[in-house]
């Protein structure tokens, strides 16, 4: 705070506003990477510079940014030049964001032009705190164990696909190539049997208690 000015209204809806955006980052940020804790992600603070996402596989780098946005949010000019930055100089690049739409048709075009993949989840996470106090929640869901259990079978997924495909390229040799997708496969099969359960009465049930969150 500027010396000899006085704290005012606007300054606390200002630092509301700044801690709900950490959080909202936060949550998606720790929840990918301990999803894929295995690949030892970099450690990230949302608020620092360089890509929210990387890490290396057999001296290959991946990056990615993670957009933890309200459908109405926008990805201005001066935000995409930095996501851009923060995925220069890697192998294998990629967007997790909440919903396409907040680029325009555009930006688009410039992420498919630069070869970065787009995961989109279709929902915001919205840290447990402060799930009570949102009134708008469409398109949103609170952070707990079955959104958990969502966002893992998606990451996988994802990665799974963009991993193998293009980070390993085709003339590595085979035995690191099966090594890769087999880790993949057993962490799905995991991550599946987790989200499924036993049978198909149980399936049934986690979907019904899924729309409670949303």
């Amino acid at each position: 705070m500027i010396a000899g000015r006085q704290w005012t209204a606007n300054d606390d809806i200002y630092v509301k506003l700044l801690t709900d955006n950490y959080e909202k980052g936060r949550v998606l940020e720790e929840s990918v990477a301990g999803i894929l804790e295995s690949f030892h992600p970099k450690p990230h603070w949302v608020f620092d510079n360089g890509p929210d996402l990387e890490f290396r596989i057999d001296n290959k780098t991946f990056k990615a940014e993670l957009l933890n946005w309200a459908i109405t949010s926008k990805s201005y000019p001066v935000r995409m030049k930095r996501m851009l930055q923060n995925l220069r100089e890697c192998e294998t690049k990629a967007v997790i964001c909440s919903f396409q739409v907040i680029f325009t048709s555009e930006q688009l075009s410039m992420l498919k032009k630069l070869r970065i993949h787009i995961l989109e989840l279709g929902y915001q996470i919205i840290p447990d705190y402060m799930w009570s106090r949102i009134k708008d929640k469409f398109g949103k869901r609170k952070e707990s164990e079955r959104t958990l259990k969502v966002l893992k079978n998606q990451v996988m997924s994802f990665f799974s696909r963009i991993l193998s495909s293009s980070l390993i390229p085709s003339n590595h040799p085979l035995v690191t190539r099966n090594r890769v997708i087999d880790h993949f496969i057993r962490i799905l099969v995991r991550t599946i049997y987790s989200i499924t359960g036993r049978n198909t009465h149980s399936n049934t049930h986690e979907e019904t208690e899924e729309h409670k969150d949303q």
